[in-house]
């Protein structure tokens, strides 16, 4: 999994987390909810690849991180249109 990939499970997975209090948002301010939890982890992510190019720590953790959670599959209802930037 690369590291954008492990940042919208982690996204997914929180989103999940925090479903009840989403419901008590309208369904466009949920999505708004959404998309900006995603946008937030591929910025994370972004920024985690850039240092791990220049740190050879950081790639190795990310590397580690990535070898542990293979096979891991996010159980998330969030619906993939979240995933989606507009």
């Amino acid at each position: 999994m690369t590291v954008h990939g492990y940042a919208a499970q982690v996204a997914s997975d929180r989103l999940a987390r925090a479903s009840g209090l989403l419901r008590t948002l309208g369904e466009d301010e949920r999505r708004v909810v959404e998309r900006l939890a995603f946008a937030i982890a591929a910025g994370v992510a972004d920024c985690l690849a850039e240092e791990a190019r220049r740190d050879p720590a950081v790639a190795s953790a990310l590397q580690s991180v990535s070898s542990s959670s293979r096979g891991r599959v996010s159980q998330s209802p969030v619906p993939r249109s979240a995933h989606a930037a507009s």
